[in-house]
């Protein structure tokens, strides 16, 4: 019978019949699994990996009911295993980027999350040049960011050691990824490299100046190009009068956040207040 099923669903994550229906209608073998076997031990391994309550685990598992089909010991524990120490995350921070993303826990570490991060760290690994520490600190000084701390707390950029040991990766991509852990989700080759040879074609931005935009504003990363980012670096070159893409990107690079202001809303008004 079903029925034991959907009610220990219900009574145990505290869930109405919606929800249920929901998580059902999304992955009906959820159905099939053992009460004892299966689910129990599956939400006590997340509750406990991830110091959570019943609430928070309940939010997990009704966006991402497969959750509860996957393996503790050859996917959960080597995927939790493997966020904390590759970013050098404390618990609350796991915690953090899993309740906010759990769909993290179905990519794959060696064709999805690791490509990701190196890729990061390869267009972070300047934030250690003094003329970038000049800008993040003027940046901080206005608070607007915390990119100055992270850079001067940076790590190095390995990822393995010789023994094959999981190395740390730097404070600035862990950073990154907190701020937005739905970015595990997002395409490297298909959004993300796309993105950064726009703007770094369209700014002619060298690898510091690049590190530093995205370093300060992680944001831009989870922008789209056509809507966002495009209109917004066309307006500013038309705007200013600036006529390379040179000048366009240093315009940009001494002020990363202007990337995350909005045209009508924002920077069209200011400069209309301050023309007045």
């Amino acid at each position: 019978s079903l029925k034991p099923t959907i009610e220990w669903l219900q009574s145990t994550l505290a869930l109405n019949h919606k929800q249920v229906a929901k998580m059902v209608i999304a992955y009906p073998p959820i159905l099939g699994y053992s009460i004892d076997g299966n689910l129990k031990p599956t939400l006590d391994f997340l509750k406990q990996e991830l110091q959570i309550n019943d609430k928070p685990v309940a939010k997990m598992v009704v966006a991402q009911p497969p959750i509860l089909g996957c393996s503790i010991d050859n996917n959960l524990k080597p995927k939790l295993d493997y966020l904390r120490h590759r970013l050098d995350l404390d618990d609350t921070q796991l915690q953090k980027v899993v309740t906010g993303h759990p769909s993290v826990l179905f990519l794959s570490i060696p064709n999805n999350l690791e490509p990701k991060i190196q890729w990061l760290e390869s267009i972070t690994f300047c934030q250690t040049s003094s003329s970038n520490s000049s800008i993040i600190d003027n940046q901080q000084r206005h608070g607007e960011t915390d990119a100055k701390e992270q850079s001067d707390n940076q790590q190095s950029s390995s990822t393995l050691s010789s023994d094959g040991d999981i190395i740390p990766t730097t404070r600035v991509v862990q950073s990154i990824l907190l701020k937005n852990p739905t970015m595990f989700g997002s395409g490297l080759e298909g959004n993300l490299k796309p993105k950064i040879e726009y703007m770094t074609e369209r700014m002619d931005l060298t690898p510091a100046q690049l590190s530093t935009i995205v370093t300060i504003l992680p944001d831009v990363l989870a922008y789209s190009t056509e809507k966002n980012i495009k209109p917004k670096l066309d307006w500013m070159a038309s705007t200013f009068d600036l006529r390379t893409p040179e000048a366009l990107g240093r315009m940009v690079h001494s002020s990363p956040t202007i990337l995350g202001l909005s045209v009508p809303n924002n920077l069209e008004p200011t400069l209309e207040f301050y023309v007045n």
